[in-house]
């Protein structure tokens, strides 16, 4: 148990396994004779309480422990922020970046509505596809009619009515594929009828776009994407 003692010492103390590791000899093995003190040796009851993290505050090793402890416990906190400062200083840029674009993208984005509104109550139509938007009152003042800002503008409003037939339809088809595969696992004819003539509203009005406006369909979708 000496052994045990003396090696769970050795370990427990970060001076004395500093000095193993460097010399390979028991520490206490010195002209001092420090080896042969009986308050540096540990009993069965300290190496319990120190294995399952029970203090003993009259014990010497614990004494001797805490003393370590005490000592390098700022140098370790302090080391512990510097190491996480440079994700702390990351993270903090990020959220900053992410802010200002957001406040960036929110002042420029173009200002209208598919259905009227309190702010949005002037009703209006494009040139090109004719597609109906509402904007605030204040709108003709800096969109004024016939100007290059109101072509741009115009041409945002059209993709995203594009934009949002297209994820729209993109639902309605999944939706049908989904209702067909249900049909054949139940191999019901009627509920494979009723699912191939599921009604998809979007996806008429985007292919009648196509047709009726193919060359401004296409400049919406590609300015989209």
């Amino acid at each position: 148990f000496k052994k045990v003692s003396k090696a769970f010492q050795c370990l427990s103390d970060e001076a004395k396994r500093r000095s193993y590791d460097q010399t390979g000899r028991d520490p206490e093995q010195s002209a001092s004779g420090r080896a042969g003190r009986a308050d540096d040796f540990m009993t069965a009851q300290d190496v319990f309480d120190a294995f399952f993290g029970v203090p003993r505050q009259n014990s010497p090793f614990y004494a001797q422990h805490a003393q370590h402890q005490q000592q390098y416990r700022p140098q370790r906190a302090s080391f512990s922020f510097l190491q996480f400062l440079p994700l702390i200083m990351l993270l903090l840029v990020t959220l900053l970046a992410n802010f200002n674009a957001d406040n960036s993208y929110s002042h420029q984005r173009p200002k209208f509505s598919f259905n009227p509104t309190k702010s949005y109550t002037v009703q209006e139509s494009t040139n090109d596809m004719h597609i109906k938007y509402y904007v605030p009152p204040s709108h003709s003042a800096k969109y004024p009619a016939g100007s290059n800002e109101q072509q741009r503008f115009e041409t945002t409003v059209e993709t995203s009515y594009v934009n949002n037939l297209l994820a729209d339809c993109d639902f309605e088809e999944r939706t049908m594929v989904r209702n067909i595969q249900l049909a054949k696992r139940h191999r019901s004819v009627e509920q494979l009828e009723q699912a191939k003539n599921t009604p998809r509203p979007s996806c008429d009005k985007l292919n009648r776009l196509k047709e009726k406006y193919p060359r401004q369909y296409r400049r919406s979708v590609q300015y989209w994407y």
